[in-house]
């Protein structure tokens, strides 16, 4: 027959107990590898990432999910830290926008080697629109490069690359006073190899020069690349 009501409430209540306990194991774990096993923590990041998980220490997870995020893509794992990366935004608190700005970032950015470009797209999209309202403009200038580097990567047969437009042409508005650096001059040479793509010449030309401009001033030498 069916059970009593106080026996059902002492199954819950013994299954609350148990996951209380299993949280506190699990958390007693990653604090104890974390005082025992210092030295070797970069080794250990999934490990502890699983057990602060587990035990809700979700500021803990994070940090060290994202960290094995970091350290696969440092050996271009792009899909291990696509993972990991997803795994540490699921449990980011959701009022922290540059931890969860950044993380979105990462996706984009280890997707961008693997994944289907609308899911890359999207979360590029989601970065940018935190950092311009957290007014991060170095990341908002980075992410309309990289929004415009999906657009232009071949995905659509270049069917989309005039949406790229207007995202290199914001990356440089937005840099626009910035002092003279490569990264600003490779922006310049992104810019005028887009335009030769439209079969712009002469717009692509100008580019080009203000690219080739740019990098006399630094005195740096420059190549070819991008039309230039």
């Amino acid at each position: 027959g069916e059970r009593a009501p106080i026996a059902l409430v002492q199954d819950i209540a013994h299954e609350m107990l148990l996951g209380r306990r299993r949280r506190d194991l699990h958390g007693a774990v990653g604090h104890a590898i974390e005082e025992l096993d210092a030295d070797r923590l970069p080794e250990m990041l999934d490990v502890l990432a699983h057990h602060f998980s587990a035990a809700d220490e979700r500021e803990k997870a994070v940090a060290y999910l994202s960290q094995a995020g970091d350290r696969a893509t440092a050996v271009f794992a792009h899909r291990e830290a696509w993972a990991r990366y997803e795994q540490a935004l699921a449990l980011a608190d959701e009022e922290a926008l540059a931890l969860r700005a950044r993380l979105l970032h990462r996706i984009a950015d280890s997707g961008f080697y693997w994944a289907d470009p609308d899911t890359s797209l999207r979360h590029a999209r989601s970065a940018l629109e935190l950092y311009t309202r957290l007014g991060d403009r170095r990341q908002m200038m980075a992410l309309h490069v990289l929004v415009a580097g999906i657009y232009m990567g071949g995905n659509w047969d270049g069917a989309r690359e005039d949406q790229a437009v207007e995202h290199l042409e914001a990356a440089t508005a937005i840099g626009a006073d910035d002092p003279d650096s490569v990264p600003k001059g490779a922006l310049y040479q992104r810019t005028a190899h887009l335009y030769i793509h439209r079969g712009e010449p002469t717009t692509a030309l100008g580019w080009a020069r203000r690219a080739m401009d740019l990098f006399a001033r630094l005195g740096v030498p420059i190549g070819t690349s991008y039309g230039t």
